[in-house]
């Protein structure tokens, strides 16, 4: 869609550009019937906080996440955007995990991050946590994929655990 648009993000949105373009529906409708005041808060936003807004059709989008049909249309990055194109393994589990849980979920991450995949988990308390915490341990590459949009974090306890992941990787969001 950037090549198309001659990189003018002011096009991006032309329905003419975005008819030749092949789309997740969601992203056609996105950018059909954009909201322009979020839109401009969302762009004052992203130059603020350092984040990157990285759009479907674009290089760095990861190409798993691109394949699905119903793909995002544009995903908040804080931090090495690059990281989201690496071989990835996702450690999720219960947010009431017991310690053992948590535990093993720590190894596994750790043994796994060494290997060279890079942990992404959702940063939710429990075994989310730990997959991060064992990347985390052995100077892995980890990813935090957020519910909520990267201005928000959630939990609100694991700010530090975010700051941590976003410099050993990058925290993601689908939401402004």
């Amino acid at each position: 869609l950037a090549e198309e648009s001659g990189g003018d993000l002011g096009r991006v949105c032309d329905p003419a550009v975005v008819a030749r373009v092949d789309l997740p529906p969601a992203a056609r409708q996105f950018l059909q019937r954009p909201d322009e005041k979020a839109l401009g808060a969302d762009l004052q936003w992203l130059r603020a906080s350092g984040a990157r807004l990285v759009l479907w059709a674009e290089h760095e989008y990861p190409p798993q996440l691109a394949a699905i049909r119903a793909a995002p249309p544009a995903l908040y990055v804080m931090g090495e955007v690059q990281a989201l194109k690496q071989p990835q393994l996702a450690i999720v589990g219960a947010r009431g995990a017991s310690p053992a849980g948590r535990a093993i979920a720590r190894e596994f991450a750790g043994a796994l991050a060494q290997a060279g995949l890079t942990i992404t988990s959702g940063l939710a308390v429990g075994i989310d946590a730990a997959g991060h915490e064992g990347a985390l341990a052995v100077a892995g590459r980890t990813i935090a994929v957020l519910g909520t949009g990267l201005d928000r974090l959630y939990p609100p306890q694991h700010a530090d655990l975010a700051h941590r992941v976003r410099a050993a990787g990058a925290l993601v969001s689908e939401f402004p």
